[in-house]
């Protein structure tokens, strides 16, 4: 017997085929039944693509606004998507960066109609969760879980009664925090 043993990772990727063939060698005989194909699928879970991916795929150039944090601001996450998204869909992708340092959802309320609703986005990134949680002295806001939900919502729906047709993804960082 022969094991095949695939190497996990992050990309998501069509099926693969393996195709092993025996031939006959010294001291012994293949017969007519000399290979074998194997597919690989992708994963255990099942991808479906975004609303972003569909319209790129159907030729349709897309805006897509980052609204949150330092993380996202100085973090490389935007600018790899930006530069994967071009490599698959050159010229259809405008990313529009709005964060900045210290917001939160409550800075997110008071400024998603210059941030994010004059863009005319089509896609929306928001990424607020970690300066939601920080409790530290001095600290801009504290923002319990409830007034998080709370204050995300209200920024959905302002994007969503101005364009309601636009993609949100809600970005969860996962900092190491000391």
């Amino acid at each position: 017997s022969l094991e095949i043993r695939p190497i996990a990772d992050r990309l998501v990727e069509s099926d693969e085929t393996v195709i092993v063939t025996a031939s006959g060698g010294s001291g012994y005989a293949v017969d007519s039944q000399n290979s074998a194909t194997v597919t690989i699928q992708d994963g255990p879970f099942v991808v479906a693509p975004t609303k972003l991916i569909n319209n790129l795929m159907d030729g349709k150039a897309q805006t897509i606004v980052v609204f949150g944090t330092s993380l996202t601001q100085g973090g490389a996450w935007s600018s790899q998507m930006k530069a994967g998204l071009d490599a698959v869909f050159p010229g259809k992708t405008t990313l529009l960066n709005t964060t900045g340092s210290g917001r939160n959802s409550k800075w997110g309320i008071a400024n998603v109609a210059t941030e994010v609703i004059a863009k005319n986005p089509d896609t929306v990134f928001i990424e607020f969760a970690v300066n939601d949680a920080v409790i530290r002295t001095g600290y801009q806001d504290i923002i319990t879980p409830a007034q998080a939900r709370i204050n995300l919502n209200a920024i959905i729906d302002a994007i969503l009664t101005a364009h309601p047709n636009c993609e949100i993804i809600l970005q969860v960082m996962n900092p190491v925090v000391d």
